[in-house]
């Protein structure tokens, strides 16, 4: 992620303020989501009238959509972008063909997907190159702040053992209640949705990294170090074996780099022995994993809160993908009715509940959670990429697959041609790396409002604004 050179990235300024403006309410709608995925907070908020912000954020984002079309046309620059824009038409031809099912819930997911594509894969930019990195690190000191205090308050409870279910939206379609602090062996915490807190934790973790890294004060240094380290518990803690995953790929992605930039500067042997290094050090963290796995499960016991043993191990995976392969099974059993354009991203739910009822994703929640099912939820579709698919149908799932591979192809370019990888463009890659993983298993980066999404995008933007930028320095 370059920080200088800033002319090659943003061609004209004829309007700052719009610019900067749009770039302080991605700021404002990540310090949001970061919020709201802390239940109390969440629980304050539905007893006050910003329990609509997200709704007013959301309107004043589609706002400024239109007014960038008539005035800096950033939404145009972020790269391959008529390839996101024609997933959302299919989207929005999908909602036309479900209006039957219902409206709110579409406007609500293509309002937030279209500020995602539009506002924050744009973001880039608008911010010149010197700015970058203080921007990222005034606003990410602010959130990782709070994120830490929620997780200092969850581990406090995973030492306590203390364990109880709440209702944190009473405002929301599913007014189950949710469990809190720890529960069937993973960590809740105080946070609303487990597996969310997992990835924010883990975006989190490596932009701290990258933070530290430049950090030039001491005792901020020190405080990134602690605050990593908190991280670290509570993903290993919450038990979120996808967040486990992506993270191993975030090792082995930073290892690519290292061996690619070793193969240029040090030659064949260098190379080797940078490799056994990097094999070495995957392997350490492995089972530094365990280590630390085997040394949190003793706290409670310690504290003579518990005498359970194996506390972390979970009890409640059916089988190695906990269901997913027979979700995912499904929803693809529906091509027929999925077609072209979809079922579309806020009605696949209600439409799967009236046209086919004995279903698994039907069938295995009307039983096991009845609540949810009474308000109209079934199994999501636990996949991102899947649910383009079920969402957009065909010509949406083919128009992101384009997508990806021309920003794979783009960032491979870009890896063998830069001559040392820079700490910013190494977060920024491993930030989309973690986001892509994620998305394999479960509905991030696609129709959905929370921070990882924000970052991942924000992420990928920087990355191929980047990428275009080496290219034109290179023609020249």
């Amino acid at each position: 992620m370059r920080i200088k050179d800033s002319k090659i990235f943003i061609r004209e300024k004829e309007y700052p303020k719009i610019d900067n403006f749009v770039v302080l309410y991605v700021g404002v709608v990540l310090f949001v989501q970061t919020l709201l995925q802390i239940s109390p907070v969440v629980t304050a908020l539905a007893a006050t009238p910003l329990y609509s912000i997200q709704t007013y954020l959301g309107v004043l984002g589609g706002g400024l959509i239109v007014l960038d079309l008539f005035t800096t046309k950033r939404i145009w620059q972020g790269r391959y972008s008529f390839l996101l824009l024609a997933i959302l038409v299919f989207a929005v031809l999908a909602t036309d063909k479900m209006i039957a099912y219902g409206l709110k819930e579409n406007l609500f997911k293509l309002c937030w997907m279209a500020i995602q594509f539009c506002l924050v894969y744009s973001c880039a930019y608008r911010i010149p190159g010197e700015e970058l990195e203080e921007r990222i690190k005034a606003l990410f000191y602010a959130l990782l702040t709070v994120w830490i205090f929620g997780c200092c308050v969850s581990f406090l409870q995973y030492v306590q053992q203390i364990e109880y279910q709440e209702v944190v939206n009473p405002l929301a379609q599913d007014t189950s209640a949710n469990w809190q602090g720890f529960h069937n062996n993973r960590l809740y915490g105080i946070f609303y949705t487990l597996n969310h807190a997992a990835y924010v934790s883990l975006f989190f973790l490596i932009i701290a990294i990258a933070c530290a890294v430049r950090e030039k004060r001491v005792w901020v240094r020190i405080c990134l170090v602690a605050a990593q380290i908190m991280l670290i518990v509570y993903i290993v803690l919450s038990g979120s074996r996808s967040a486990l995953v992506a993270l191993l790929a975030c090792l082995l992605t930073a290892g690519v780099l290292a061996i690619c930039y070793g193969l240029k500067r040090g030659g064949r042997w260098k190379s080797v022995l940078l490799c056994t290094a990097i094999l070495l050090a995957i392997a350490l963290s492995f089972f530094g994993y365990k280590g630390i796995k085997a040394g949190l499960a003793q706290l409670p016991s310690a504290m003579e809160t518990t005498e359970e043993e194996n506390i972390l191990d979970r009890t409640d995976i059916t089988d190695a993908s906990n269901g997913r392969l027979k979700i995912w099974a499904d929803y693809i059993s529906l091509h027929e009715e999925i077609g072209l354009t979809g079922l579309s991203p806020g009605n696949y739910m209600p439409y799967a509940i009236r046209e086919h009822p004995r279903l698994f994703i039907v069938r295995n929640a009307q039983h096991n959670f009845p609540s949810k099912y009474n308000a109209g939820i079934i199994y999501h579709v636990h996949s991102g990429y899947l649910m383009v698919y079920v969402s957009t149908g065909i010509l949406g799932a083919l128009a992101l697959a384009a997508f990806m591979i021309l920003c794979m192809i783009r960032l491979f370019r870009m890896i063998g041609k830069n001559k040392k990888p820079g700490i910013w463009f190494a977060c920024a890659l491993l930030l989309a790396v973690a986001g892509a993983i994620s998305a394999v298993f479960d509905e991030g980066l696609f129709f959905q409002n929370n921070p990882q999404t924000t970052m991942f995008w924000f992420a990928l933007g920087v990355l191929m604004r980047d990428s275009f930028a080496d290219e034109s320095e290179h023609n020249n």
